[in-house]
């Protein structure tokens, strides 16, 4: 999370942002201040933070081990603060760009701008049929939305999407995301593909133009998927994972050592006296 804050900030000092950190109810009180100095210091950030209780979470399903309950935490962001529009970031990205033409886009009385997952056509129909979401529908990542708050409020979203997710948590693979497509069911606006360079893209062999772009000029990268993709881990191989790095250097946790270390260097280390013993048998 303090990644995301520092990166965000670095590359949006022209913007008067109004920051809410949606912490869970278990972060210790040395993160909680370590994340908070991220921001607390800056002239042009208006800062909040919201602690969310897992417990309202409990009979939900988060489908995938590296997915918390917390994650259903965004849901609730528009009954929780009151503005016309808020941008939700994952802590899980870094910010390479300004914001402010994003916030400048126009809802088109859709409920969200957000980009579409990226995955196999095969794999994202299949995850549309189980959750019963129109086929001519796109299916979206919930890593980075702009949210219509008023939009959710006046239809009183939260609740439905919370209700669906409740009785269909056998259907939930990819926690909250799961219940927003399925009832938002193709009702949001596709924003440029910058805004939310995933994993899986940045990966990918054969592009389109648009995509190349992207990566060429990134606003926001998304490091999606479990282990290895998260680039705090040593394994991780995503082509922008200096630019994380770059930005934790900037924070309270400048002295992080991956998880992976030790496993990482014992590999690096035994792998090329292991190819000569075999070269002998």
């Amino acid at each position: 999370m303090a990644v995301a804050l520092t990166s965000l900030l670095d590359n949006n000092k022209d913007i008067l942002l109004g920051i809410f950190l949606l912490l869970t109810d278990n972060l210790s009180k040395d993160n909680e201040k370590k994340i908070l100095d991220t921001v607390i210091y800056e002239n042009n950030v208006q800062f909040e933070t919201i602690i969310i209780d897992k417990r309202l979470f409990a009979t939900l399903n988060t489908g995938v081990k590296h997915l918390s309950i917390a994650a259903f935490s965004r849901i609730l962001i528009p009954n929780l603060i009151e503005r016309d529009r808020v941008l939700y970031l994952d802590n899980d990205l870094v910010v390479l760009d300004s914001l402010k033409e994003l916030f400048e886009i126009d809802f088109n009385d859709k409920y969200l701008l957000a980009i579409q997952e990226i995955g196999s056509s095969d794999f994202l129909n299949e995850e549309k049929k189980k959750l019963g979401v129109d086929i001519g529908a796109k299916y979206f990542n919930s890593g980075v939305m702009m949210i219509n708050c008023s939009k959710w409020r006046e239809d009183g979203l939260c609740k439905k999407i919370i209700d669906w997710s409740i009785v269909n948590t056998e259907k939930i693979s990819f926690a909250d995301q799961d219940g927003l497509n399925a009832v938002i069911n193709g009702r949001w606006k596709p924003l440029p593909i910058r805004y939310n360079v995933q994993t899986a893209l940045v990966l990918r062999e054969k592009m389109t133009i648009e995509e190349e772009e992207a990566i060429n000029k990134p606003c926001i990268v998304h490091y999606t998927g479990a282990y290895p993709n998260k680039p705090w881990f040593l394994a991780n191989t995503n082509p922008f994972k200096k630019e994380y790095w770059k930005y934790l250097k900037k924070t309270p946790f400048a002295n992080y050592k991956p998880s992976d270390y030790k496993g990482f260097v014992f590999h690096r280390l035994w792998r090329p006296f292991k190819e000569k013993i075999l070269r002998l048998f």
